[in-house]
């Protein structure tokens, strides 16, 4: 369900009504694309122990074929249903991460199969699909309430993800489940 409140989101993310005014929001700063694709980058190259040389993105308009419309906001054929918001994180002169994020407006309409889609070349190569993607609104939520317990039971300091246990959802009441405990130990520390 798209609330009144993502509007400036959606136009930040692309959604406007024509590819010259998306060409002049990537210019002026106000198209921003997928907020955190550098930081992702950063953050994934040092849980691999590696250092990125270089970052590089690029914001492309989705250019919708159909029309398009929801509660709020309306999509002409010819116009922009969104941003595709690619970003490579290179060594050596390599890109080694690639994050992509095609994020647009009712992507269905056109037949896209949507998903989250993890490929990792290595031995062993992996290629995974989760279909439909995780929501992103709803998926942020989450990760952020199952995460409570395991940032209360954390040292204290600055920490990011790959710095605290593996996410996990935390069925029940978390209190009787060990982590009031760890909270005790940690804050007497």
């Amino acid at each position: 369900t798209m609330l009144p409140s993502l509007i400036p989101l959606l136009n930040s993310s692309g959604v406007v009504p024509t590819p010259c005014e998306f060409n002049k929001g990537i210019k002026d700063g106000s198209i921003v694309g997928h907020v955190g694709f550098e930081e992702s980058l950063h953050m994934i190259a040092a849980a691999l122990g590696w250092q990125l040389d270089e970052i590089k993105q690029t914001r492309e308009p989705i250019i919708s074929n159909v029309y398009r419309e929801t509660k709020y906001v309306k999509v002409e054929k010819g116009n922009v249903a969104g941003c595709r918001h690619i970003a490579h994180g290179y060594m050596n002169g390599k890109a080694v991460i690639e994050l992509e994020h095609p994020q647009q407006v009712m992507p269905n309409l056109e037949g896209v199969n949507t998903g989250d889609y993890i490929w990792i070349e290595g031995t062993p190569d992996i290629s995974m699909a989760i279909k439909p993607e995780i929501p992103g609104g709803l998926g942020t939520i989450a990760m952020a309430v199952n995460m409570i317990s395991k940032v209360i039971a954390a040292h204290p300091g600055l920490a990011s993800m790959k710095d605290l246990p593996v996410p996990s959802a935390v069925l029940g009441d978390f209190r009787k489940l060990g982590f009031a405990k760890q909270c005790a130990k940690v804050s007497t520390k």
